[in-house]
């Protein structure tokens, strides 16, 4: 099946393109003056939308099933999409908040990075901005950078290298939006990602946060495994989802639409969680509000390990050990149902599935007795004891085996518990 094929099955070409010339025509409405405490790195100017709508689907064939006539004739462009222009003035899209996309970068691959700009410049939704936060890459991003035409496109930097959760916060002190949302250089929004999530954020004044589900791609962009949840489309209470997110973990907060107003009176982005800083943020909104989640997937997470990746495992497990020691200060502890039994045996749980995972993978020495470490600090239970000696002997495939198992027998099942509510609702 092609690549185009797999991002896009049931893309509406002509709807696409109108959404994509009408969040052109609206540039001039999203034109926000720079901080003067901050500098904008990168500025360009507006061009023609039909150009920039051209350009695109020149630059980004993935997001078009074919190759649309108009790339030959570009008269054919404004001949289909300007009746669609005058159904929706422009005064109906300024009514509609200012939604600002927030992409910290630092040494990313080039293609990733473009694509993921892309991406977050295709949404049908306006008013829109997108802020790149470059910390300091010397890899020269700005080439990158320089391909995008777009007003909408503010690139900013701080004032020297800082660490990921520092520039993951950077990025949304630097926004406008009444709306924040945060997407990592190297995954990708689906076009309708914000237009899909934004109503249900307005539609409920007490939700800090909204997601949906999402895909997982690997390094070549092929389609591997959908994120959702084992229930429909819902708003829950905070409280409830806290707990929840305490005993198993987070959600991806990659598209996710979060009220500026809650991630300031949560702290905003904070520091020292970096490989679980979207879990540490997403629980400290659950204490500011409820949350809403849309059951169709509206991004994509590239997930692809290069060597430093593998030899981060350690710093992951340490992360999480840290993030359980931040629940057991006494004002988390009250709001955590079951206390200190209900932490004990999430990171029980934690320390299980990462001394069932050791073996399949390949790390140096140094890197997996610490890694190892970490995982006894985090439990030392019997049973994370017997994993990780089963882990040294000749019977560690059986724990890899299990592993792989457990985790597609839960993916089936969400897949089949959310097929059969489709099945109903047709």
């Amino acid at each position: 099946m092609p690549f185009s094929t797999r991002l896009m099955p049931s893309c509406n070409l002509a709807a696409l393109l109108k959404d994509l010339i009408q969040t052109a025509l609206a540039q001039s409405l999203n034109n926000v003056a720079t901080d003067g405490n901050r500098r904008d790195l990168y500025s360009v100017p507006r061009d023609n939308p039909a150009d920039v709508a051209v350009e695109f689907a020149r630059q980004h064939p993935v997001f078009f099933l074919e190759q649309p006539p108009w790339l030959v004739n570009k008269s054919e462009l404004s001949a289909s999409i300007t009746p669609h222009l005058l159904k929706t003035p422009l005064a109906a899209m300024a009514s509609e908040p200012l939604i600002s996309i927030c992409i910290p970068v630092y040494n990313q691959r080039p293609e990733f990075l473009r694509a993921c700009i892309a991406s977050a410049l295709a949404q049908t939704y306006v008013p829109l901005e997108v802020v790149v936060s470059d910390n300091h890459s010397t890899n020269d991003p700005h080439a990158v950078f320089a391909e995008f035409h777009d007003a909408r496109l503010r690139v900013v930097q701080p004032p020297q290298h800082v660490g990921m959760s520092e520039n993951f916060a950077f990025a949304a002190e630097a926004a406008h939006g009444e709306i924040i949302s945060f997407l990592s250089s190297d995954d990708l929004l689906l076009p309708q990602c914000c237009a899909t999530l934004a109503p249900l954020l307005r539609a409920h004044s007490t939700v800090a946060f909204v997601y949906g589900a999402i895909q997982q791609v690997d390094e070549a962009g092929n389609i591997f495994a959908t994120q959702r949840k084992s229930h429909p489309t819902f708003v829950w209470a905070g409280r409830d989802e806290f707990q929840r997110y305490v005993r198993r973990g987070g959600t991806w907060l990659i598209g996710a639409l979060i009220r500026r107003s809650s991630y300031r009176a949560a702290g905003g982005f904070g520091a020292g969680f970096d490989e679980v800083s979207d879990w540490y943020l997403a629980l400290r909104l659950l204490t500011q509000g409820d949350v809403a989640y849309y059951d169709e997937p509206v991004a994509w997470v590239r997930i692809w390990l290069t060597p430093e990746r593998r030899q981060r495992l350690a710093g992951a497990v340490r992360s999480i050990r840290q993030l359980y020691e931040w629940l057991e200060t006494p004002a988390l502890l009250a709001q955590v149902d079951g206390g200190q039994t209900t932490l004990q045996r999430a990171r029980r749980q934690w320390a299980n599935d990462f001394a069932a995972s050791l073996p399949d993978r390949s790390l140096p020495p140094n890197e997996r007795a610490a890694t190892i470490t970490e995982i006894q600090l985090l439990d030392h239970s019997s049973s994370v004891r017997v994993r990780l000696w089963l882990g040294r002997t000749p019977l560690a495939f059986l724990l890899i085996v299990w592993a792989r198992i457990t985790n597609r027998l839960r993916q089936w099942a969400v897949r089949l518990v959310y097929l059969a509510r489709k099945r109903i609702r047709q």
